[in-house]
């Protein structure tokens, strides 16, 4: 009956809705700033119900302590809004901007824009961690008291799902991100993989579609002094 009356709630909405992992401190399943982190879902409709989009967002990244104060930028402003959740609204839509990041895309309601993903079970992982969705680094003196959890968060959002959705029952999984989403899609991809199955039948179609993440690590253009290995390997 329990589980009957939580499939009867899981019905198609216009907006996205907040969900804080649960017991995320347990988990260490939080933002750089300690509060925990969340995604937004968006249940399916008609045929879409058994297509799971899961989105991990983009933003930029930090890596040392000059780089992360720069993006607390004082507690305001866009880069402050992907260390924390404590600024997130409780619903969004497909036009919204939180913090100036917009949304929309693959994740879109418009069959006419969006044809073969406009129904599915949509889940945007707010990123929070400032680390492309990889880091697994307690925080500390040296972090100047920032957390960088972004592959407990990744494994929070599935587990979560896995006990409160019906994803079980999915026949198609994708996994996507953007810019430091996309990075984060690409090395977690087999991580996401292992964590559906099982309960998710091994018939399962599972792909990664990895959107502006692809980094070489080579100099950049602009001589920058800190490659990409370097900046990842002080999250890890």
């Amino acid at each position: 009956l329990l589980m009957l009356l939580a499939l009867c709630h899981f019905v198609s909405s216009t907006d996205f809705q907040l969900n804080f992992i649960k017991n995320a401190a347990d988990r260490n399943a939080l933002c750089n700033d300690g509060t925990p982190a969340g995604y937004y879902l968006r249940p399916g409709f008609g045929n879409g119900t058994q297509t799971w989009v899961i989105r991990l967002q983009g933003g930029g990244w930090c890596y040392d302590v000059p780089s992360c104060v720069s993006r607390w930028g004082g507690g305001k402003g866009w880069g402050h809004s992907l260390m924390t959740s404590s600024t997130l609204p409780p619903t969004i839509n497909d036009t919204d901007t939180i913090g100036g990041v917009p949304h929309g895309g693959i994740l879109l309601s418009d069959p006419a824009i969006n044809p073969f993903f406009y129904n599915a079970n949509h889940v945007y992982v707010w990123y929070c961690t400032s680390d492309s969705h990889l880091g697994q680094r307690d925080a500390s003196n040296d972090t100047n008291g920032w957390a960088f959890y972004g592959k407990n968060v990744v494994r929070g959002v599935v587990e979560d799902l896995l006990a409160s959705t019906p994803i079980a029952a999915a026949s198609h999984v994708l996994l996507t991100g953007d810019s430091a989403g996309g990075v984060g899609a690409l090395n977690n991809a087999d991580f996401v993989y292992g964590l559906l199955q099982p309960p998710v039948s091994p018939s399962l179609t599972y792909k990664a579609f990895i959107d502006a993440g692809w980094f070489l690590d080579v100099p950049s253009y602009g001589n920058q002094a800190v490659n990409f290995s370097t900046m990842a390997k002080a999250l890890l």
